[in-house]
Order: structure tokens, then C-alpha cells, then sequence
């Protein structure tokens, strides 16, 4: 009962001070910049200031294991996304990523699959026959990215094979240069390229066309249901006060409701969700079991979940 005691009463004090938020990346990125939006718009809700400290290194997982060895107290949060929750699988990581509470998604990366300009492959279909001639060679900066890859290839029996990247603009210069056959990346890694007309762009690969382009189709609405999923969202150590939770998450939600931070995150290249911690729990179980498969044939898993 005195825990529980303890608990309470912070509870009903919280916040007293301001708030951090650990970004797993550099600054000016994509998750950057749709952190410091959200953040500034949940501000006023708390009434207090959230301190951005970008925390790069050990790809987004150093500000994750600085986050789980915080105290659960409300006052330190950490963005993440669907890679870092394969982290215990691929690197030396100790933290138990699912421990983490859930606060929400801000918005979903919507990847998109192109080629260079003087790929053969002019469609989707053409890249598809083009897999089952030889095995097609791919880029991605990120595992997530790969999941519609793999269906892609269950689906219709073509043979792809990822190369991954230790960045989106080298994933794409990659491609572009023909030095593997496509590329599935996020807009603001691919869209510079696309304009210069070094590369092509053949499909959506989330659930919406991009907004940039919409004459071009998802693979859903050209008949392949293949889907990657990732997102940026906000979580918080372990074992945080449920009545802290649920102010972090209402903050969260509304202010990603607000028009501009919504328009900011569409301007980003993501598309705005603002979901509450629930949310993100349902997207990383839905594509967790496919990144695994992946990573397991590629040789990466260094321990089975």
C-alpha cells in the first residue's frame, strides 16, 4: 500500500518540473523534427517546458537504453519506432523494449519502392517478373522498410534479396546508380532523387498513396497485399504510474490533433495518426513477426526471440 501510496501522490503533483525527450537521432532529421512539433504543441497541456536532447548512436537504441535507466517518474520520454523493438534480436542491447509504456504514434512512415531510370522495370508487375528471372537486389536503411519486400516475394514467387544501408541517401544513391535493382525507403530520402528523374517510383508501399505523388498506387490497390509498417512515437521507462501515463498520452493526442502539427508531420512525409500507447503496442505486433523472419534469413539475428 505504500508504494501504491507514493505512486498516487506523485501522481497528483506531476508535473513539477520540466520534461525530456530523447531523440535516437540527429538533429534536423525526420523524427526530429516531428518530435519537436508535437512537443511544443503538448506544452501548454502540461504546463511545462519538454527539453529536446537529441541522443544519436547505436542506430536510435543509445537513447532508448538511457531511457530504461531512468526512473519512471514522468519525466523523461524517447522516440521509437518499429526497429527498435528488434533490437534485442540484432545487437547487444539489454533492454526489454516492450517493457516500455506506450504513450502514442504521431504519425506512420509511409515507404515507397523505386528504381533507378534506366531500370527494365517500369511497374510493379515488370520489377515482380523481373524477380522470378533472378533475384532482384534491394536497399533499405531500415528493416521495417523490408516487410512488403517479403510479402511482395511470398506472394508472387519472385526472388528479392535485401542489401541494407546505413543510411536512407545512401539506400537511394544505390539504387539510383544501378548498383542494386530498387529501393523501398521513406519520401524524404527518395523524393529529392525522384524529381531529378534519377529515380522512378513504382508504388506506395503503406496503406495511402503519397501525397507528393498520387498518381502513383499502393501495392494494395495494384493487387498485392504488401504493406510496410514503421512510425514515430513517444514511450516512457518502464513501470510508469498509470494516472502519468494517461496524462502523457492525452497531452500526446490532442496535440497532435492540432492543424499545424498535423500539417507538420504531413510535411515531413509521415502520415498524422496521434493515437494513444495502445496504438503503437497493435502496429509493432502486427509487422514484428515478418522483420524477424527477415532478419533471420538475412543471417542478422544474433538471438531468437
Amino acid at each position: 500500500m505504500a508504494v501504491v501510496s507514493r505512486g498516487g501522490a506523485q501522481a497528483q503533483s506531476w508535473p513539477a518540473k520540466d520534461i525530456e525527450l530523447l531523440v535516437g537521432q540527429g538533429a534536423g532529421g525526420t523524427t526530429d523534427l516531428v518530435a519537436r512539433a508535437v512537443a511544443t504543441a503538448m506544452e501548454p497541456d502540461l504546463r511545462r517546458t519538454i527539453i529536446i536532447k537529441n541522443t544519436p548512436g547505436a542506430a536510435s537504441n543509445a537513447a532508448i537504453a538511457q531511457l530504461v535507466a531512468s526512473p519512471p517518474d514522468g519525466y523523461r520520454m524517447v522516440t521509437i519506432g518499429v526497429s527498435n523493438f528488434l533490437a534485442p534480436y540484432t545487437t547487444d542491447a539489454t533492454f526489454d523494449p516492450w517493457a516500455l509504456t506506450p504513450i502514442g504514434v504521431a504519425g506512420e512512415i509511409v515507404y515507397g519502392i523505386g528504381v533507378g531510370r534506366n531500370s527494365p522495370a517500369k511497374s510493379i508487375a515488370e520489377l515482380v517478373a523481373l524477380g522470378k528471372t533472378k533475384t532482384v537486389s534491394y536497399t533499405s536503411s531500415a528493416v521495417a522498410g523490408t516487410r512488403a519486400m517479403a510479402q511482395l516475394g511470398k506472394l508472387t514467387g519472385a526472388k528479392f534479396r535485401w542489401i541494407p544501408t546505413t543510411g536512407g541517401p545512401e539506400a537511394v544513391l544505390q539504387a539510383a546508380g544501378g548498383h542494386v535493382d530498387a529501393v523501398i525507403q521513406a519520401p524524404a530520402d527518395m523524393v529529392p532523387m525522384i524529381e531529378s528523374g534519377e529515380l522512378r517510383l513504382l508504388a506506395s508501399a503503406g496503406r495511402v498513396r503519397w501525397p507528393a505523388y498520387p498518381e502513383v498506387k499502393t501495392l494494395i490497390e495494384q493487387g498485392y497485399d504488401a504493406v510496410s509498417l514503421s512510425f514515430v512515437g513517444f514511450a516512457a521507462p518502464p513501470k510508469l504510474d498509470v494516472a502519468i501515463q494517461k496524462r502523457l498520452e492525452a497531452a500526446f493526442v490532442a496535440a497532435c490533433a492540432k492543424p499545424e502539427v498535423s500539417a507538420a508531420i504531413a510535411k515531413f512525409g509521415l502520415v498524422p495518426s496521434g493515437t494513444p500507447g495502445s496504438d503503437l503496442t497493435r502496429l509493432v505486433k502486427e509487422s514484428a513477426p515478418d522483420l524477424i523472419a527477415i532478419l533471420s534469413e538475412a543471417g542478422m539475428l544474433k538471438k531468437k526471440p
